[in-house]
């Protein structure tokens, strides 16, 4: 009879976490890049006993953050444990100024983790005497991504405060279980829209690593990036508000046409594809804590416009999730220069005032009940492993773009002329 206490892998998980794991190749800025860092200031600070218990009670509810990866006869498996391994970590470090404390929080988030980590999930308590506590959190993306920090974030501070958490929380095995089946439905109808949504791929365009004469990025050459993080002008970003009031066209929508025109005119072509990760669509995974982000292509022309691009994006949705865009899929695009991050939002944290912390990136905090919540940076350097990640914030108050581009590959001349071109095509008002 096989041990209960094993389950099967994703193919994510045995094939991009545990094999650069394994690899020596691999460098430390990928594991980093895979190693999801949180922390926040409470104030006043905490009873050890109350986190202690909001620990337990958080990590019985997510079989994922008691997951370690394991070999059994050869094989790679997910051993799924009784209870959490080390448990929550208390350290009492007396007053230190947010200076000190912020050195303290920078130095534990410097190592990384990779998939073979024995604990993949630690989460500490930080006490600093009469100047609150720091609660830190640390997890590798085989069993986590950035929905699942604000999932994380939002019950362990409902724990804290007795606030019950309610709502199925979906098992490491039910997600694969889900996933396998919702994947095979629709199969053949969703095989043939990818195939011709993005097949043949476009050349690639003559910026970045290819005008450079440069390898495409891997695992075992990732560099220091440059960041734009406000890419949006004010007046752009008003522009875009007003489009969506007047004509419906989300933000996603119109960020993404005037960076698909913007990098088609850089690069001398006339069409280009980039690798997309949206929010969770499925109401049944939305209180799922594991790597559940789906990842699809869009296949651009220049000057098709952002009507166009929002169906398209619309129908890509639909079409998930579906073998023919999943890791490692024969005709899936390979070498793609960018990465678009389009983050939404669902079920519970539509709500969560928690959400924002991390997801919009909110520095000054909030206050629940007899508690302040403020985010503590932690210090690590930025780290992609595409030429280039282009963060759309569709907030409705502030839509804005993050650029982030690896430092080979894009100086940071090239990158300001892009903003540029991306604020301007959407000033221009292409359809």
């Amino acid at each position: 009879m096989p041990d209960q206490s094993y389950a099967p892998l994703t193919f994510f998980q045995r094939h991009r976490m545990v094999e650069a794991a394994l690899d020596p190749k691999t460098c430390a800025r990928f594991h980093a890049r895979y190693t999801y860092n949180w922390a926040v200031r409470i104030t006043p600070g905490l009873s050890p006993r109350k986190a202690q218990r909001a620990f337990r009670n958080l990590t019985q509810r997510h079989d994922s953050l008691r997951l370690r990866i394991v070999e059994d006869s050869g094989d790679w498996v997910a051993e799924i444990l009784d209870e959490h391994p080390q448990g929550l970590t208390v350290e009492d470090h007396g007053p230190l100024s947010r200076d000190e404390q912020e050195a303290l929080v920078a130095r534990k988030c410097a190592t990384p983790k990779t998939a073979l980590d024995p604990v993949l999930f630690e989460m500490e308590l930080l006490r600093f005497g009469d100047q609150g506590d720091i609660l830190l959190g640390r997890a590798q993306h085989a069993i986590y991504d950035a929905y699942s920090v604000s999932i994380v974030l939002a019950e362990a501070i409902s724990f804290l405060l007795d606030i019950p958490v309610t709502g199925h929380a979906a098992s490491h095995r039910e997600f694969i279980a889900y996933r396998a089946r919702h994947t095979k439905q629709r199969d053949a109808e969703k095989t043939a829209y990818w195939d011709a949504a993005i097949q043949p791929p476009p050349p690639p365009l003559r910026i970045g690593r290819m005008a450079k004469g440069l390898p495409p990025l891997d695992r075992t050459n990732l560099g220091p990036c440059h960041r734009i993080e406000a890419a949006l002008s004010i007046a752009a970003s008003d522009h875009v508000k007003a489009r969506t009031k007047a004509t419906g066209l989300s933000a996603n929508a119109q960020i993404l046409t005037a960076f698909g025109d913007s990098v088609c005119a850089m690069g001398n072509g006339d069409e280009t594809i980039w690798r997309g990760i949206m929010g969770r669509q499925e109401a049944a995974l939305s209180s799922f804590v594991g790597p559940a982000m789906q990842g699809f292509y869009i296949k651009y022309k220049a000057g098709a416009g952002a009507r166009v691009l929002s169906d398209m994006i619309a129908r890509g949705a639909d079409m998930l999730p579906a073998a023919a865009v999943a890791p490692g899929a024969p005709n899936a695009p390979v070498d793609l220069p960018y990465m678009i991050n389009m983050p939404k939002p669902t079920g519970p944290l539509d709500k969560s005032p928690m959400a924002h912390l991390l997801t919009l990136g909110d520095m000054d905090g909030h206050t629940l009940g007899p508690l302040r919540f403020e985010r503590v940076p932690t210090g690590e350097p930025l780290q992609i492993d595409y030429e280039m990640d282009v963060n759309v914030s569709a907030t409705p108050t502030a839509p804005n773009v993050e650029l982030v581009a690896d430092e080979a590959s894009w100086t940071v001349d090239e990158l300001r002329q892009l903003a540029d071109r991306i604020n301007a095509s959407i000033l221009a008002g292409h359809p």
